[in-house]
This record gives structure tokens, C-alpha cells and sequence, in this order.
């Protein structure tokens, strides 16, 4: 069995454009006067990059909650779980679930930061995240006027001390990095 030289040809092309990248990548040979980023602030600029995204996901997505659902608690609370209302939370609900748990997975796929501030964030978002997807479930899932509002009653305890949290870090972490700066789904922030 001979050697194809038109292969080979390719493969040591292909070494060669990889070596070529990886030198590019640390600054050899190239004409770029920005240093190569250290890895602490390489894992703290994905991290704003993923606290970013979280925030402006959570927002879109209670956009879309107020928009849809409007008053549905205040209804609830006076008229009782009716099946419209159950179908209504379920339309505004099913979704919010959906979209939380899938914008807690991208923020976890995500190192925390090496700032100890950034690493905090990350990990009391994601908490919130989750606490808030318990409360988006318990809507859907609830099957009585009594267990929506007792089970609500306890998880909206947890998004509250969270939040309140998430009210002191954004402040410190907007100040450190100001791309990080829409916290627009907590009741405190500008």
C-alpha cells in the first residue's frame, strides 16, 4: 500500500493552517500590538459575556410574561383558578419554563469568572433562575386555588432574598463592568 501524496499533501496543509492559528491566537507573528489575553481575563470577559446574554434573556422573557398575562394573579386571587384562567397560565407559563431553563443552562455551560464578584453573580443568577423556574412551573402545574397560592407563597420567599442579592451584585458588578448593565427585572435597579 503506497502513500496517496495528494492526502498527505492535505494533511500537512492542514498541520501547517493549524500551527499557524494556534501561533495567531498567542500573538506570534502577528502584527497586533494587544497583548494575548490572560486566561483570568479571558474567563472574566465570558463571563460578563454570559451574564449579559442571562439578563437580557430574563427580561425578554418577563416582557413577554407582563405582556401575556397581565393581571392573571390579581384574577386568580378574587376569582379562584377557573379553567380559562388555568388555560391562560398555562399559555404564559409552559413557555417561561421552557425559556428559564434553557437560559440557566447557558449561563452554567459557562466558567465562572475568576473575579470573585463575577463568580458570585453567575452562581446567584443562576439560583434565581431556578427559584423563579420552580415558580413558572408551580403555574402550570397547580391544580387548586389553595396549592398555587401556598406554593407560590414559599418559592416567591426564595426569589425575594435572591433578588434582593442580585440587587447588591449588580450595583458592584455594573460599577466593575459596565456591560453588564441591564438589570431591568429587578425591582431596584435603574
Amino acid at each position: 500500500m503506497g502513500r496517496n501524496p495528494t492526502r498527505l499533501g492535505s494533511a500537512v496543509a492542514g498541520v501547517v493552517v493549524m500551527i499557524g492559528f494556534a501561533l495567531a491566537s498567542t500573538g506570534c507573528g502577528s502584527s497586533s500590538s494587544l497583548p494575548p489575553l490572560d486566561p483570568a481575563a479571558a474567563k472574566n470577559t465570558a463571563a460578563v459575556g454570559a451574564l449579559v446574554a442571562a439578563t437580557a434573556s430574563i427580561n425578554a422573557e418577563l416582557d413577554r410574561q407582563h405582556r401575556l398575562g397581565g393581571n392573571l394573579s390579581h384574577e386568580i386571587r378574587t376569582r379562584g383558578l377557573t379553567p380559562s384562567l388555568r388555560r391562560r397560565l398555562t399559555r404564559v407559563f409552559e413557555p417561561a419554563v421552557v425559556h428559564f431553563v434553557n437560559a440557566r443552562k447557558r449561563l452554567d455551560s459557562t466558567p465562572p469568572g475568576a473575579d470573585p464578584l463575577l463568580a458570585k453573580t453567575q452562581r446567584t443568577l443562576s439560583l434565581w433562575l431556578a427559584r423563579q423556574t420552580e415558580a413558572d412551573r408551580i403555574a402550570v402545574t397547580a391544580r387548586t386555588n389553595a396549592d398555587y397560592l401556598s406554593r407560590t407563597k414559599k418559592v416567591a420567599r426564595k426569589i425575594a432574598r435572591l433578588t434582593r442579592r442580585l440587587e447588591t451584585l449588580s450595583t458592584r458588578v455594573q460599577t466593575k463592568y459596565p456591560g453588564v448593565s441591564n438589570w431591568k427585572f429587578l425591582p431596584n435597579s435603574s
